[in-house]
């Protein structure tokens, strides 16, 4: 089975971004609803590009690897959506499925000829952005 991006396979193949996944534990359980609120605050991230894989058929293919090897064993543990934006948020519901999607998503990463995993920096983070740093700073009074 593979995830066709809008339900069919684009007649140009080749990506114009790379895809990226943050990986997200759920710490709390469902509301009496039925519904799930994810404090993303308090919930441990781990955010991956998927680099060096450069094709919707490429991507099609990490899925199917993923979803055999990690969603469907673990389906009642596991959500994630993949946006047409090449965004994926992947919810966990426990920190040892975590670790293992980041596991699959590095060694899968490796598998690729010429690929390099990094991690997604989040702007905070970003120590080259400091010249562009919006937050407020207080003055000490003489």
């Amino acid at each position: 089975m593979s995830l066709y991006i809008n339900e069919q396979q684009p007649q140009d193949d080749n990506l114009d971004y790379d895809f990226r996944v943050l990986v997200l534990e759920q710490k709390n359980d469902s509301n009496s609803d039925g519904t799930v609120d994810v404090d993303v605050e308090q919930s441990e991230m781990k955010g991956k590009l998927l680099e060096g894989i450069r094709t919707f058929s490429g991507i099609n293919r990490f899925f199917d690897e993923f979803d055999t090897k990690i969603a469907y064993p673990n389906e009642e543990s596991i959500k994630y959506d993949v946006g047409s934006d090449g965004f994926i948020v992947i919810l966990v519901k426990s920190a040892a499925l975590k670790a293992k999607v980041v596991e699959f998503i590095d060694d899968y990463l490796k598998s690729l000829p010429s690929s390099s995993p990094k991690e997604v920096q989040r702007p905070e983070d970003d120590p080259s952005d400091a010249d562009n740093d919006t937050r407020t700073v207080k003055k000490a009074k003489k």
